[in-house]
């Protein structure tokens, strides 16, 4: 079974996550929430986006929690990689891929983010991942 989630409109909410290297400045995250809310969006933040972990943005426990998060709630639409760098494969096999077929959302990022989509692909039939900007680099 392939999942598509439905088209991101004005008002839905937009999820932001770290699943690899954390943000580099509260400046960069402050400018990502300014910029979709100017375009109509709201915005939610993982809960541990702000943490680090060495190179990586928080635990690998917590980051997988993050992604959980955003899968789970019904508002968020839409999820973004706040930037890439390194760690999304260290998730891999600590993804409940059950949850994201239950929940098919639009995911963007590009660079580490490969390793996920192709994942969420394979393992949940996730059709909607894009390579696309992200917050915390290209907004």
């Amino acid at each position: 079974m392939q999942n598509l989630a439905k088209a991101l409109r004005p008002g839905d909410t937009i999820g932001i996550i770290a699943p690899a290297s954390p943000p580099r400045s509260e400046e960069r995250i402050e400018k990502s929430v300014r910029y979709f809310e100017k375009l109509g969006y709201r915005v939610e933040l993982g809960k541990h986006l702000r943490d680090s972990h060495g190179y990586l943005a928080g635990s690998d426990k917590n980051r997988v929690s993050d992604l959980h998060s955003m899968f789970r709630a019904k508002n968020v639409k839409a999820i973004f990689y706040h930037r890439g760098g390194f760690g999304s494969i260290r998730l891999l096999d600590k993804i409940d891929y059950d949850l994201i077929r239950q929940n098919p959302k639009i995911i963007v990022g590009y660079s580490d983010a490969t390793s996920l989509f192709v994942a969420l692909y394979k393992k949940a039939g996730l059709r909607s991942c894009f390579f696309g900007p992200m917050p915390g680099v290209d907004l």
